[in-house]
């Protein structure tokens, strides 16, 4: 039928074309075909079928009985292929298995899913054209939508095309304001939208499939279809041959649906109604079943005194069709109409059916066949019933043992609506907040906090719960509230979208509830909303006092929450949180009988860092440094405190072997989401120990990684930090837009980069008095106590002398110079002296200030040739030539000058070699030649992700390994590869050695 719904198609038809030649050429694409319901999208995925036949095809259609099924439409989609996934890499094999039920191990991060998709794809692909074809995806269990949508984002090289059907219209807004919405968010993929058929084209298709017609007949059906094809079919087949003729009034239509959609369903429901009961049984059964499982309908049909054969007349209607094990309706809005049409009565029994006829399956396939029968029952429910909650809430736990938190979450909600006791749904709630917390849906998790406060706290809001009434759910899944969703984002962080406003001071959850589990539960949920979009000293106050009663029973728990709780009141410089944390660290350690120093250690140094400006006792900082090697391997959270010890002690090379440490475990482990974070600190490691290409190559990666992901807050602290690179290098637009959104707000991730780095651009410059303003209002700022606005102190202290106002640089540096002292850092050590060098002079002229001076410099020279940072040795020798050009030593000049060119040289600080270079101009001397190779130079002829790909490979991984890390496939690596041999002047991988070298 559907291949008559091709006229005035010509340019979709093109389209499609156009998109399998360029996957049979290399190079992969998408596209969603969207419009309402009968307008034809169905016909162009076939025609796309026929198109590609007979190279190799995946294809499903998304049901609306699945959509709180966790990976049913990817365990669907890859059912043909499900041996391949053998050959996947370990990790993304055992992920996959997992998330279809067959793995034997829990909590991979569920962005792994999708790149062992990608993957696959791209190996199914290898020989030849792989075509994927998913229509009615609006309907797609949100885990497998976010799985395919990960990887569809990714398609470059691969021989991949992929089309997906989406319904829009009355059914597609419901869908998008539901709790499971799967597709919303279509950003990032090419779209095509179908649009009504004119009434020329509207003719034509008359002509074609029902010849001639009166035209005043002909008129009427054009008008009443609206421009779709289904119905001018649909409507059309209603009129005998005499009413086609015009010979017999008046016209019987469907002029009172509101819509085309509305009067295609209504013909179907009245062809329905006229069938014998049983027919209708079968039909009702079968649409809610969903997935046209042929004997899992036969086996329900029994319980309600009916067969197979009871379809036959459905079939000779052209209703149905019963083939290859699988009753296929002829259109979805046949399934709806014969849903939609029965009586409440009628779609209950046929769940109960349904659900009696899964109780007993197959042992492979018992989850599956629980969450299906948990979610049959659930349909059949309308009021509360304590024992099917318990089964509901036993499907949301598999969910999430699978991965696929997005799912779990409206089922958690749907398991607590069915309980009548408060605190039941109240936990619930909280299991339910918790999984839209890790499916990155923050503001819905806000939200659901905020219910099960009402809850737990007020009878009368708690009595208008919208999770209280459980209204026939329909065939879709386990039906839920219809509070507002986060929509548009599917990704671990929701971006902007505003939180929920609490209906309870959040403040007051730990004495809320009784439960102090639960009160800690729900305040880190709450915690993590507010720290993402609200106020950070907030998140650390009311997460630090629910945490507090919990510490004696559960000591690990605590200590990782007020972890948590540290790091929000660091951000915020709240140190009364932060001394609290620490005192109820103590109180962990106490009780548990694992080691937990690690994280004490750190919370402690760090409330030391923030008071009065002093300095952690080292020893706190190596404490949490020890043994991380063991500690990485099992812990990664220790494994982020040791890097962040190290980071805050000036520890440069600890924090690069920490961080590479971090970074190895979150790859080997599947931990995508958390890989950015290592990324972002080994970008910052990299930076400080003057790795700029290396700072810049993990700054990629760690940016690449956060948009597969949607973690923009955890992608402006990147670019905060990648704005000091830059910086340092000169580019005045790339570094204002990188810091720009680094700042992003007040208290917004990246800040303190971005302010360094904006102040140390006009330092370079030579515009001072930029500096010193830009500075200075970073150290008084929110932000003022991190040790990144530390490290910014000597660039203040150099703007300050050179306006001639030493009193006030004088006022700043010891935030610096305590800080270095008490950490006893050779380079921290010879940038003070180097401020000292040339402060001391301008703060008391009348003294020697030659040999002050003098003794100054050279005591910084000799702490930096035992120190890191090679940035800030450049400093002193470039000041230390300045000056001794000026008392006119100027061979003793020229060598230092020289010394400091050649390193920013290396480094490719231009602005700061051009003024070494002025300077040794203005003595007569000239710079050595640099002969060396540049290798940055060379790889600035590529693309950010050819770089990344040729530093990989140039270090010996493989094209599978540089795919892995890079979430592409090996044929695009292969593809940037080939592109940068050319550029670099080389024919093969064994020459890419010089170019990190």
């Amino acid at each position: 039928m559907f291949e008559d719904m091709l006229s005035g198609r010509g340019h979709e038809l093109v389209r499609l074309a156009a998109l399998l030649d360029a996957a049979a050429a290399g190079r992969g694409q998408a596209l969603v075909i969207s419009g309402e319901a009968g307008i034809g999208k169905t016909a162009l995925l076939d025609h796309a079928a026929r198109l590609h036949a007979p190279r190799p095809m995946l294809r499903i259609a998304g049901t609306e009985a699945e959509t709180d099924l966790p990976f049913a439409a990817l365990h669907a989609l890859l059912h043909p292929v499900r041996k391949r996934i053998a050959d996947l890499p370990a990790p993304q094999a055992d992920a996959l298995r997992t998330a279809l039920g067959h793995g034997s191990s829990d909590g991979h991060d569920r962005f792994l899913v999708g790149l062992a998709l990608l993957t696959l794809l791209a190996d199914l692909s290898e020989e030849e054209p792989l075509l994927c074809l998913v229509d009615d995806a609006q309907w797609l269990d949100q885990a497998s939508a976010s799985a395919l949508l990960f990887a569809l984002r990714r398609l470059q090289a691969e021989r991949i095309a992929v089309v997906l059907g989406v319904r829009t219209g009355d059914e597609r807004r419901r869908f998008e304001h539901s709790p499971v919405s799967p597709v919303s968010p279509l950003t990032g993929l090419p779209e095509l939208v179908l649009e009504a058929l004119d009434a020329d084209q509207a003719a034509a298709v008359l002509a074609e499939h029902r010849g001639e017609i009166a035209p005043a007949v002909r008129d009427r059906i054009i008008a009443e279809a609206e421009g779709n094809p289904l119905a001018l079919i649909e409507l059309s087949a209603m009129l005998g041959p005499e009413q086609l003729a015009g010979k017999v009034a008046p016209l019987t239509l469907y002029t009172e649906a509101s819509s085309a959609v509305g009067r295609i369903e209504s013909a179907y429901r009245e062809r329905i109604e006229i069938l014998p009961e049983r027919t209708r049984t079968l039909l009702t059964l079968a649409a809610a079943e969903g997935t046209g499982d042929v004997d899992l309908v036969a086996r329900a049909a029994a319980h309600l005194d009916a067969g197979l054969p009871d379809l036959a007349p459905a079939e000779d209607a052209g209703l149905v069709r019963v083939a290859a094990g699988a009753v296929s309706f002829r259109h979805p809005l046949v399934k709806a109409a014969a849903y939609r049409g029965a009586t409440l009565s009628a779609r209950q029994a046929a769940h109960r059916a349904l659900a009696a006829a899964l109780e007993h399956g197959a042992v492979e396939e018992r989850d599956a066949a629980a969450d299906r029968r948990a979610h049959q029952l659930a349909a059949a429910t309308t009021g509360v019933d304590e024992d099917l909650g318990d089964l509901v809430e036993q499907a949301a736990a598999r969910a999430l043992r699978r991965g696929a938190p997005e799912v779990a979450a409206p089922v958690f909600e749907r398991a607590g609506q069915l309980s009548q006791e408060r605190a039941v749904r109240a936990r619930r709630l909280t299991l339910a907040a918790e999984a839209a917390s890790a499916a990155g849906q923050l503001a819905r998790s806000g939200e659901l906090v905020d219910r099960a406060l009402r809850l737990l706290g007020d009878p009368v809001t708690a009595a208008a719960d919208p999770g209280t009434a459980t209204a026939d759910p329909g065939p879709a899944a386990t039906a839920t509230a219809t509070a507002t969703d986060d929509p548009g984002t599917a990704t671990p962080d929701p971006g902007p979208a505003a939180t929920a406003t609490a209906t309870a001071d959040p403040g007051t959850i730990a004495a809320i509830t009784t439960d102090p589990g639960t009160a800690a539960r729900l305040a880190a949920v709450r915690a993590a909303v507010e720290f993402e979009h609200g106020d950070p000293a907030l998140a650390g106050r009311l997460l630090v006092d629910a945490v507090a009663p919990i510490v004696p029973a559960a000591p690990d728990r605590a200590l990782a929450l007020l972890g948590a709780a540290a790091g929000y009141a660091w951000f915020a410089g709240d140190g009364d949180v932060l001394r609290r944390c620490g005192r109820l660290a103590e109180v962990a350690e106490q009780h548990s009988t694992a080691p937990l120093g690690r994280i004490s250690s750190v919370i402690r140094a760090t409330e030391q860092l923030l008071a009065d400006g002093g300095t952690a006792d080292p020893g706190l900082f190596q404490a949490a440094m020890a043994d991380l090697g063991s500690a990485t391997s099992a812990d990664t959270m220790a494994a982020t405190y040791a890097v962040f010890a190290a980071l805050r002690t000036g520890s440069d090379p600890e924090a690069l072997a920490a961080s590479e440490d971090l970074a190895a475990v979150c790859r080997r482990q599947g931990r995508i989401s958390e890989l950015t974070h290592a990324l972002q600190l080994k970008t910052q490691a990299h930076f400080f120990l003057g790795g700029f290409p290396e700072a810049e190559a993990a700054a990629a990666e760690a940016l690449h990684i956060a948009d597969a992901i949607g973690h923009t807050r955890r992608a402006r602290h990147v670019q905060g930090v990648l704005s000091l690179t830059v910086a340092v290098q000169g580019d005045a637009e790339r570094c204002e837009e990188l810091a720009r959104s680094g700042i992003d707000g007040v208290l917004a991730p990246g800040a303190s980069w971005g302010g360094y780095a904006l102040g140390l651009l006009a330092l370079g410059r030579g515009d001072h008095r930029a500096a010193a303003d830009r500075l200075t209002a970073l150290l008084a700022g929110p932000a003022g106590h991190t040790v990144i606005v530390r490290f910014a102190v000597p660039s203040l202290v150099e703007a300050r002398v050179r306006l001639g106002e030493p009193d006030r640089a004088a006022a700043v540096l010891p935030r610096f110079e305590d800080w270095a002292r008490g950490t006893g850092r050779a380079w921290a050590l010879g940038v003070v002296e180097r401020c000292h060098a040339i402060l001391d002079p301008a703060l008391d002229p009348d003294r020697n200030t030659d040999q002050v001076a003098e003794a100054r410099f050279q005591a910084a020279l000799g702490h930096h040739e035992q120190a890191t940072r090679p940035f800030e040795h450049a400093r002193t020798l470039l000041l230390y030539g300045e000056w001794l050009r000026r008392i006119r030593r100027r061979g003793e000049a020229a060598d230092r000058l020289r010394a400091a060119a050649e390193i920013f040289q290396r480094l490719g600080a231009v602005p700061w070699l051009e003024r070494a270079t002025a300077e040794l101009t203005a003595i007569g001397a000239v710079r050595r030649a640099v002969t060396a190779d540049r290798p940055i130079d060379e790889l600035d002829k590529l693309t950010a992700q050819e770089s990344q790909v040729v530093r990989l490979a140039a270090g010996g991984a493989s094209n599978a390994e540089i795919a892995s890390q890079l979430f592409l496939s090996p044929r695009t690596v292969g593809y940037h590869l080939y592109n940068a041999f050319p550029k670099l002047g080389v024919s093969s991988r064994s020459e890419l050695a010089r170019f990190v070298s």
